[in-house]
């Protein structure tokens, strides 16, 4: 067991909660929290799951802003500004994930309190993508997220991450996804999803403990400070 997992486990197997994690039911809205450094691109992300089936799970993470493409050229040059319902920070592409970087997601909130889903997604490979953003760009609509590239798994892989603890499972969370600043997403999710509040601001960049095994003798420091002590 690496490092990372043993911090992990130890603050799992003493949740109450922990069977809620991994039991809660994966499907279109599931909010996946990373907790594992197996993975650089995925340290401390949160992905909102679009789709689940026997074809395999694909999501977009949420929490992590492309800041090297720039949105306000992209709007400009293609008459097409989905997010003009949003300022400053929010007005940011999303990288989605490390597959297919020329896919763009498009993600908004459902305002019909009536409407199936609480939410509804469209991509660059749907034939009417164009057209169904000019649609939302002229709605106005607020809650709107844009992501570069998705993250997707095989039939099965997703499941058995979340049983090996790299993932934990969150129900759909509105305010999460739209309303929440881009830096604020990872720790409340780790909240809401049982991680110990040190541990979320701990969480260790994988790419520190490549640079210098400094990484691994702090992280032992702090494992000794949240080891249940002796009556």
């Amino acid at each position: 067991m690496n490092l990372f997992a043993l911090l992990n486990f130890i603050m799992y197997i003493n949740n109450p909660m922990k069977d809620d994690f991994k039991n809660s039911a994966l499907g279109p809205g599931s909010l996946l929290v990373f907790t594992s450094e197996m993975d650089p691109f995925f340290w401390k992300s949160v992905v909102l799951l679009l789709k689940h089936d026997q074809q395999g799970s694909l999501g977009v993470v949420i929490n992590k802003p492309e800041l090297e493409i720039d949105y306000e050229g992209f709007a400009a040059g293609n008459g097409i500004d989905v997010l003009k319902g949003q300022v400053g920070a929010q007005r940011v592409f999303l990288d989605g994930g490390p597959v297919d970087g020329n896919r763009l997601f498009f993600v908004h909130e459902n305002s019909d309190a009536g409407a199936s889903s609480p939410f509804t997604h469209f991509d660059t490979a749907f034939p009417d993508c164009r057209e169904r953003a000019v649609k939302l760009a002229d709605s106005g609509a607020g809650f709107i997220r844009v992501a570069v590239g998705y993250a997707g798994w095989n039939p099965g892989r997703l499941e058995s991450e979340i049983q090996g603890c790299a993932w934990r499972v969150l129900p759909f969370d509105g305010n999460l996804v739209f309303r929440t600043n881009f830096e604020d997403i990872f720790p409340q999710a780790g909240k809401k999803a049982g991680l110990h509040e040190d541990l979320i601001r701990y969480i260790i960049d994988p790419s520190s403990l490549q640079k210098e095994k400094g990484g691994v003798r702090q992280a032992f420091e702090y494992l000794d400070t949240i080891r249940p002590q002796p009556a």
